[in-house]
């Protein structure tokens, strides 16, 4: 047994030690996976690690080594034929049908166009380029409120959306209030509006109902956060269906069917199926920096209360 010390993003972490045992998925037996045990940690749920292989914790300890994680065991066993897999959080309803699926897609689980994006960051994050963020309401009023050319993290791992300073109050001056730590917004008064996410030309469209993490009354808190890094965490992430291609170096993100109820899996062999290059493709683009654009109208909601009622976070973290 190696031991290991494990500190995540958002501060959680946890004293383990890493071997490896046989697991069993979906009546799937799995071979030598490396495992780690705690005794000791800061939150009582488990992490399935599947991220790319350079960023494990065993990279940055003194004995430096990389190990296959479970969907590289699982190519190395002819389970599957490539490192991916897909990724569909379904946080909108109660149906627990959220799901994790290796070495294929569901075609059931997305509607409209699967754009397909480069991974842009030199260190093997999942980066992708993100280009504006536009809100909308139900009486077609739309306002774009940053805009340029950023890295942003796709991260189950992260609970919200992190996002600069400067955009978190461009929005707030559209759809609430920045209270300091949470963007506050009648929860009536958010049922039409959405986010419109733009990668390299490919617009992923999320209501902002499901950003809610929290309910007071009539109040709610909204899963957006400052941050000096741009994360698309679980808020964003649960509106989207995110297939990620590691041995590619490419991820492909369409918005999330809501309503599914059937599958319609198909095998990933060689390249992400019915996936089409984002209209902006690029594998040479430049991040620089998004922008806040100020904003051209007063709010796209009636009204917002100034209640500053601490508001519970009640959604949790998935996977990493």
């Amino acid at each position: 047994m190696i031991p290991l010390d494990i500190v995540y993003i958002d501060g959680t972490g946890a004293n383990c030690s890493l071997g490896t045992d046989n697991i069993e998925i979906d009546g799937v037996e799995i071979k030598d996976c490396y495992i780690a045990v705690s005794d000791e940690a800061s939150e009582n749920y488990g992490v399935l690690g599947i991220g790319p292989v350079n960023l494990e914790v065993t990279t940055r300890n003194a004995d430096s080594f990389v190990y296959n994680n479970l969907q590289l065991t699982m190519k190395a066993q002819g389970l599957i034929s490539k490192n991916t897999y897909s990724i569909y959080l379904d946080e909108f309803t109660d149906t627990n049908s959220a799901a994790v699926l290796f070495g294929g897609i569901d075609h059931n689980k997305y509607v409209g166009d699967l754009g397909l994006l480069p991974i842009a960051s030199a260190n093997e994050r999942i980066d992708v380029i993100l280009n504006s963020i536009s809100v909308s309401n139900g009486s077609g009023e739309k306002y774009t409120f940053a805009s340029g050319a950023a890295t942003a993290l796709l991260d189950t791992g992260t609970a919200k959306t992190l996002l600069p300073t400067e955009i978190v109050q461009a929005l707030s001056s559209y759809v609430g209030r920045d209270d300091g730590s949470n963007l506050i917004a009648n929860c009536e008064d958010i049922a039409d509006v959405d986010l419109t996410f733009e990668f390299l030309g490919h617009e992923i469209t999320v209501p902002l109902l499901g950003f809610v993490q929290g309910k007071t009354g009539n109040q709610c808190t909204i899963g957006i956060q400052d941050s000096d890094t741009i994360i698309l965490g679980d808020t964003f992430l649960s509106g989207a269906y995110f297939v990620a291609d590691l041995d590619s170096n490419q991820v492909a993100l369409a918005v999330a069917n809501l309503e599914s109820a059937d599958e319609n899996i198909e095998p990933i062999v060689d390249t992400i199926p019915s996936a089409t290059m984002a209209p902006n493709y690029s594998q040479s683009q430049t991040a620089t920096s998004l922008s806040a654009i100020a904003a051209s109208s007063t709010s796209l909601l009636s009204h917002y209360s100034n209640d500053t009622t601490t508001i519970k976070l009640v959604k949790s973290m998935y996977f990493v």
